[in-house]
């Protein structure tokens, strides 16, 4: 294999990799998304539940709505947590996008200086060999 196709080898590696970076930042925006509109859901539940302002409640119905509102702050608890990891995560996964995008870049560019370079040489080789043509006919027409 020649080091040109390992080149391109790594580079389509890269854009695999990138590929699945990007699906996973794509994976955990959707969950961030959602585990938002989970404590928006929860935190709508609980005012759903609230009497009406001027409104007397018996006791029982009183123990009954405190008891509500304790579970749905915890509720509401549970969803912020789950939405900071999904933060946390969505943010992971957009520094493996970025990195993965980086590493990409550089091995294209690496591989198109590679490619220059080949091509330098090989136009140096080729003028080498017209020079050596040209002193060779010199000297044949000299002798």
């Amino acid at each position: 294999m020649s080091r040109r196709d390992r080149m391109e080898v790594v580079a389509r590696v890269m854009r695999l990799r990138e590929d699945r970076a990007r699906a996973e930042d794509v994976r955990a925006q959707r969950a961030e998304a959602a585990a938002g509109e989970r404590v928006e859901d929860a935190r709508g539940n609980i005012a759903g539940q609230l009497p009406t302002r001027g409104s007397t409640l018996p006791p029982v119905q009183l123990l009954s709505l405190h008891l509500r509102g304790i579970r749905a702050t915890e509720l509401i608890e549970l969803a912020e947590e789950e939405h900071e990891r999904s933060v946390h995560e969505h943010r992971q996964a957009s520094r493996a996008l970025r990195r993965a995008n980086r590493e990409r870049q550089s091995v294209e560019r690496l591989a198109e200086r590679r490619q220059q370079q080949a091509a330098i040489a090989a136009r140096i080789r080729a003028e080498r060999s017209l020079d050596e043509m040209a002193v060779l006919r010199r000297k044949g027409g000299d002798a």
